[in-house]
């Protein structure tokens, strides 16, 4: 994974999210990045899950608060529950 322009890694394109509760026990959602040259995007990790799918779900169905206006544009809801 190459330097961003301040000399750090790759954390932007490719990074964890954890959620925590019972909903989410013995839960792993995605796939761990491949660090493989031939595997990543443009120098960056190569993510299975979108973080906006999370956040759609998150806002819509748990903070009851429509996604687009903060995502601005529509994003498919991971299931989280």
């Amino acid at each position: 994974v190459e330097e961003n322009g301040s000399g750090g890694t790759d954390h932007g394109a490719g990074g964890s999210l954890f959620l925590l509760g019972e909903r989410f026990a013995n839960r792993w959602i995605g796939k761990h990045p491949s660090l493989a040259p031939r595997d990543l995007v443009n120098g960056d990790l190569a993510f299975d899950v979108d973080f906006r799918r999370v956040y759609a779900a998150l806002l819509d169905d748990w903070l009851g608060t429509p996604s687009e206006k903060i995502l601005g544009g529509r994003w498919e809801k991971l299931r989280l529950a």
